[in-house]
């Protein structure tokens, strides 16, 4: 199954980790970027070390999200 998943914090870090160890083809993460300083910015950073593609969480609020999925 194709995932895109949108998360922070440690729920987040513990998907992410879960589905990249699964069978699932983990698409892309929208998550807080690096710059932000945040606690959640983990999350964009586990991501990006696992070889997924990371995508500014502000996304979940474009209308442009649903053509681009």
């Amino acid at each position: 199954m194709n995932v895109v998943l949108a998360a922070e914090e440690s729920a987040g870090l513990q998907m992410v980790r879960a589905l990249a160890d699964s069978d699932h083809h983990l698409v892309a993460v929208l998550s807080t970027p690096l710059n932000t300083g945040s606690f959640s910015s983990s999350v964009w950073n586990v991501a990006r070390s696992l070889g997924c593609e990371t995508w500014p969480a502000e996304l979940v609020k474009d209308p442009a999200l649903a053509a681009r999925l």
